[in-house]
């Protein structure tokens, strides 16, 4: 098996993978942001809305690294699991409890609001992730204490990871199916109620990724081979999912009548199949930059994929000044349409100098998840 004789080194393919999947991220918020700006029923509305669902295959991505990266780390490795839970739950809670303190008091202030609810819409964020995009980290924390028994999943069923593979994509459409076609949250059924309360957040919602990404990691040899045969394939079948997206929105409006935040929404049957498809694509998209350029930008290609971190917390700082100059400005419709490729560059940059200099200032560097030493800026294995 793979997963007893492939190297532990350090994989540049999935730092480029964290680059593109970081710059979807703000692109999508960006495109809402500016979206938000226009007049209900334009021409320009209409465009944001139905190319809505192009770019969201980028949580279930970062997924698919979480899975691969833990399992390229420890499978078949003893360790103790506590130590495990530590450390990973210290890397992603003080950066969690810190923003959430910081954006709540901010967003506070800005509206003037009283600090009396402030202890207790704290403690709600924190405990149901809601707010500032951290969701993903609520989420992730999820996957950190279920892993230990993945891990003996694979590894107890060795010979049946091909199975838990299907099975876990077979799992994943049912899901999606029952909250698009049943809408559980809505309905009366206390069983549904309960398997799909917070589905957003909900990890069982995204296995399949973090499964794949999983089973990749320990068949690792035997994937790159077919990505690295079959990827252009399956670049095109990506591409033409990615474009398909955009009639999936108009038959969820037209054909099923559901509302505009139902016909958006990533938990789709469709959306799944584009989302594997997706992020194999920008996996063998990944390796094929690495193969490159790997040689000669080894190094920033690293440093910008630890970046990515910090460019996720701290998106919320320059997306809220986009949203404040946008209240401010009354252009028409499709002046905020053109502008998007360009408020994206400024949102993204800003956010990037900001990850930066929290990086350069030594004690501030755990706020976005990075050691106090300088460890991360050498190609070490995870």
């Amino acid at each position: 098996m793979d997963g007893t004789t492939r190297s532990h080194s350090y994989l540049l393919e999935l730092d480029v993978m964290r680059v593109i999947l970081i710059i979807g991220v703000l692109y999508t918020h960006t495109e809402t942001t500016m979206g938000n700006a226009t007049d209900a029923g334009s021409i320009s509305r209409l465009i944001f809305n139905y190319t809505h669902l192009m770019l969201h295959f980028t949580r279930m991505g970062f997924v698919f690294i979480t899975g691969f990266v833990l399992m390229w780390r420890y499978y078949r490795h003893r360790f103790n699991w506590l130590s495990f839970w530590r450390r990973r739950y210290w890397r992603i809670g003080i950066p969690y409890l810190w923003w959430i303190t910081v954006y709540l008091v901010g967003i506070m202030v800005i509206r003037h609001q009283s600090l009396g609810t402030y202890e207790q819409r704290w403690l709600n964020h924190i405990l149901n992730g809601n707010q500032f995009y951290m969701y993903y980290l609520y989420m992730i924390a999820q996957l950190y204490l279920i892993f230990p028994l993945l891990s003996w999943l694979f590894e107890k069923f060795e010979h049946y990871q091909q199975r838990i593979l299907i099975g876990s994509g077979v799992l994943q459409l049912v899901l999606v199916a029952v909250i698009k076609y049943m809408q559980p949250t809505h309905g009366t059924n206390a069983v549904l109620r309960f398997i799909f309360w917070h589905y957003g957040t909900n990890p069982l919602m995204y296995q399949l990724y973090f499964v794949l990404g999983a089973y990749i990691a320990v068949h690792y040899r035997q994937a790159t081979k077919l990505i690295d045969q079959y990827g252009r394939r399956v670049s095109m079948l990506a591409i033409s999912a990615v474009v398909m997206s955009v009639g999936l929105y108009w038959f969820n409006l037209q054909w099923l009548h559901l509302s505009h935040h139902q016909s958006e929404s990533i938990h789709q049957p469709f959306m799944v199949v584009m989302d594997v498809l997706v992020i194999l694509m920008i996996w063998w998209l990944s390796r094929g930059v690495v193969n490159v350029f790997g040689a000669r930008f080894s190094q920033q290609m690293h440093y910008a994929g630890q970046m990515a971190f910090g460019i996720y917390l701290m998106q919320t700082i320059l997306l809220t000044a986009l949203a404040g100059i946008l209240r401010l400005t009354a252009w028409p419709n499709w002046v905020y349409l053109v502008l998007t490729p360009i408020a994206f560059g400024l949102v993204f940059s800003g956010t990037y100098l900001l990850a930066k200099l929290m990086d350069h200032t030594r004690l501030l560097r755990p706020l976005i998840g990075l050691e106090l030493n300088d460890a991360n800026r050498q190609l070490n294995s995870y």
